[in-house]
């Protein structure tokens, strides 16, 4: 029975207990049956029959101030105790275990790309590298991407999730491998810094499967911010140099626009194959190692082969002929990498690309192929931006471009009307002059293609090579093909780096390559350099400031184990000299300052306090030197508008050595122009006559006839007959910088500065390119002679460079080339 129930029936028997005993009568078992109604009553209601809930609760004591005292240290230690608890609990967060595949599948993936707000309240794992984290004591925002996508995920402190998994979350490296248990939650406003807006997750579990260094050489989400924001005037962003992406390209892949450049990539290779498939083509895979050059050419990589002599295959052109029109396949093409030995620093040549090349049996004209081609590339496109407009838009995100127009059909030119469109424009062009059954094809302005209609006629074909000195031995089995019936054919060649880039409107070769191979770099140095940043880095020999600028260090540089464990380095970390300076704050803490390649440190130990400074070069927005508090002070502003003030007690600048990567002395010697003119060749043309290993009168030849010693493209030379000289090739969409910079040690003050050289070629128009030459001189010592070493040294400079200018003009004049001037010989010294 119910409280309710027995109260009423203990009513009942009291009364009835009354009765009996005013009549006198015997109540032993009604007293006995009340009692026990009375004992149900209370195990029903908490309390004793007749008394009320509230009086039947006893009454609180009052604690003392030391019991409160005792309370909270209780409490206290029950926290910690559960904090610690939850810290040793290996199934809400820390390091995974090596996965080595002992166990089968049992969790439950979702991909980044696939996760939206039609998930809601769905919970599953999600495996992608930590982006970003934001942290605060009880909730961390973490931006988590996996391939082109991102999305954000949010740490709240609650019953399940601990402090601890948080301050885990917050302390994991950036670009850790991660895993996490998430649920998904609809946002209330659309989440603007990720792909994913309309979801965001939850997060109740956290793992790190691979943990990343604590210091990289870029950051990731620096490079993937678009260019709108970094180029944008007075923008404090950090700009990734195209240098610094291609030395750490696996990290600079994994911005989201890289990702969707390389499926670009990918689509491009998919679409070629679909197309050519459903009109009956074979794919085939020709030899990259052959016995000779693969088409007669000379750019050609060589090397020993078993005693014998090889080449990598510049063109499948050779053997794609044979299986075409000698072989009886008739249709064929091959997707393979291509090789040319050509030494062309521009932003649309690479010495390794991927070669889409195509060749068809014809009946009888040319144009047969040609509308193949028509037809591939309308396929392409049109397939690219509707099967892949989810990637076209992130790269447009990052890198702003205009949508390729093209015709369908493509717009054909005749020669005949091309040659009339030349002699409008002023380009002389003869109509009957070196004509082919030949084509091309162009994308904004640019070749995508060439090809034409190939030579089956053997002894026609023998006529040709001999014409262009190539003997008959060297493609003998080549020729010999074509004596036993070959069909008429035509094809050609797509670059496929090219295609992206010019789709996409990258503007340099080297974006639309995963791994880019120009004659700069057959390697890239290590990623793991201790000195590779987010900026332009600083190597063991040379400073790089940008925009081709270099001089070399006047530091020594040591390594600190020491140092490196304080502050969590690499141990190969390579500081500059360190000295002793403070940093001003509430109080003075005065301790050392150890300036590394891309960052600087800082570090006190006070009385048994340390403090540990970090400060990356890349964050830093403005420097300046102080005098407000000490004499010789420094002060530091970041992007983030933090502000740090550094002094030293001696009477020095010492503490600027900190920033050196930042405020080196070249800043102050602009650049002066010293002649200018313009050029009736295209850009190509000019490197070839003037900046290649063939060059006519080349840079090198140049800088030989300064008296310059050890001419190279690339690192410093050591220095030989007190002379040290290094020129640097610097390009981008439309210019080339050329940069030369000479040391000289053998004259009077020659250790007190360096003459720079710097030519800018400029191709405005196809067919023209403008030069302009400058020069500048950089002190890198005190002098009492500085203004007039100055005045001399530009004005002898200057001198060459006109005369050099003035030649190289002449080279490309009907008139010839002339003999050097005496002017330029070296003068004896």
């Amino acid at each position: 029975m119910d409280a309710a129930t027995l109260e009423a029936a203990i009513v009942a028997k009291g009364n009835e207990i009354r009765e009996l005993k005013a009549a006198k009568a015997d109540v032993t078992a009604q007293v006995a049956d009340l009692k026990k109604l009375k004992a149900d009553y209370k195990f029903a209601a908490g309390h004793e029959f007749g008394a009320s809930a509230a009086a039947a609760a006893p009454k609180e004591k009052q604690l003392t101030k030391k019991e409160l005292r005792i309370l909270e240290k209780q409490k206290a230690a029950e926290a910690a105790a559960a904090i610690k608890t939850d810290s040793a609990d290996p199934s809400k967060f820390g390091d995974a275990p090596l996965i080595q595949s002992r166990e089968l599948p049992t969790k439950t993936f979702v991909d980044v790309a696939n996760i939206d707000k039609s998930l809601a309240g769905q919970s599953f794992w999600v495996r992608g590298y930590l982006q970003n984290c934001r942290a605060k004591p009880k909730i961390a925002f973490l931006i988590v991407r996996q391939g082109a996508f991102t999305i954000q995920a949010v740490v709240t402190e609650s019953a399940d999730v601990s402090k601890a998994l948080i301050k885990y979350a917050s302390d994991i490296p950036r670009e850790s491998v991660v895993d996490v248990f998430v649920t998904v939650i609809v946002p209330v406003n659309p989440i603007t810094g990720t792909t994913q807006h309309d979801a965001e997750l939850s997060v109740a579990k956290i793992f790190t499967i691979s943990k990343a260094l604590p210091v990289l050489p870029l950051q990731v989400e620096d490079a993937s911010r678009s260019d709108t924001l970094v180029f944008a005037e007075g923008s404090d962003y950090v700009e990734v140099g195209l240098d610094t992406r291609l030395d750490n390209r696996v990290l600079d892949l994994r911005t989201p626009a890289n990702q969707a450049i390389m499926r670009i990539q990918s689509g491009v290779g998919q679409l070629f194959r679909e197309f050519l498939y459903s009109k009956g083509f074979v794919e085939i895979h020709t030899p990259k190692l052959l016995g000779g050059a693969s088409e007669g050419g000379a750019n050609c990589f060589s090397f020993g082969y078993f005693g014998e002599s090889a080449v990598l295959a510049q063109s499948p052109q050779l053997h794609k002929q044979m299986a075409c029109a000698c072989a009886g396949l008739e249709k064929v093409f091959e997707i393979g990498p291509v090789f040319r030995a050509e030494n062309s620093l521009t932003a649309r040549h690479l010495c390794e690309f991927t070669g889409l090349d195509l060749e068809m049996a014809i009946k009888e004209h040319y144009s047969e192929c040609l509308d193949v081609f028509s037809d591939l590339f309308i396929y392409v496109f049109d397939n690219l931006n509707s099967r892949f407009k989810r990637e076209l838009d992130i790269i447009n995100e990052q890198h702003p471009f205009e949508p390729l127009k093209y015709r369908n059909p493509t717009l054909v030119l005749k020669f005949d009307e091309a040659v009339a469109m030349l002699q409008e424009a002023g380009i002389d062009q003869d109509l009957l002059e070196d004509l082919s059954n030949s084509y091309d094809f162009m994308i904004r302005g640019q070749e995508i293609l060439s090809g034409a209609q190939r030579v089956h006629d053997p002894a026609l074909l023998v006529k040709r090579m001999e014409s262009l000195g190539v003997p008959e031995t060297e493609l003998q089995t080549y020729v010999d093909a074509f004596k036993f019936g070959a069909l008429p054919h035509a094809g050609g060649g797509v670059g496929l780096e090219r295609v992206v880039m010019l789709f996409l409107g990258l503007g340099n070769i080297r974006k639309a390559s995963m791994f880019p191979r120009d004659p700069s770099d057959a390697v890239p140095p290590s990623m793991l350099s201790p000195t590779s940043s987010s900026n332009d880095s600083i190597d063991d020999d040379i400073v790089d400031v940008g925009d081709g600028v270099e001089l070399a260090p006047v530091h020594d540089d040591v390594r600190d184990d020491i140092i490196c464990a304080i502050f969590n380095l690499p141990n190969s970390t390579i500081f500059y000299q360190d000295f002793s300076c403070a940093l001003v704050s509430t109080i003075v803490y005065h301790g050392r300052m150890y300036p590394a390649g891309d960052q600087m440190c800082f570090y006190s130990n006070l009385f048994g306090k340390e403090t540990k400074l970090l400060i990356p070069y890349a964050t830093i927005s403005d420097v300046s030197k102080t005098s407000s508090m000490f004499s010789h002070g420094l002060r530091i502003h970041t992007v983030s508008q933090k502000e740090y003030s550094f002094s030293s007690f001696w009477g020095n600048n010492s503490n600027s050595v900190a920033t050196s990567p930042l405020t080196p002395d070249e800043h102050q010697h602009p650049f002066m122009d010293v002649a200018h003119d313009t050029f009736a060749i295209s850009s190509d043309e000019f490197v070839d006559l003037f900046l290649s290993e063939r060059a006519i009168y080349g840079i090198a030849e140049a800088n030989r006839r300064r008296g310059a010693t050890d001419i190279v493209c690339g690192e410093w030379t050591p220095d030989q007959d007190g002379r040290g000289t290094q020129s640097r090739y610097h390009v981008n969409d439309t210019t080339m910088h050329v940069d030369t910079t000479t040391k000289l040690h053998d004259i009077p003050y020659g250790d007190c500065f360096k003459v720079d050289d710097r030519m800018i070629m400029t191709w405005s128009t196809p067919s023209s390119c403008d030069v302009v030459m400058q020069l500048r001189v950089v002190f890198v010592k005190s002098t009492l002679w500085r203004s007039l070493i100055e005045s001399r040294a530009k004005a002898e400079c200057k001198q060459k460079s006109v005369e050099w200018l003035e030649l190289a003009k002449a080279a490309v004049s009907p008139a010839g080339l002339p003999a050097y001037p005496a002017a330029l010989d070296p003068v004896p010294t």
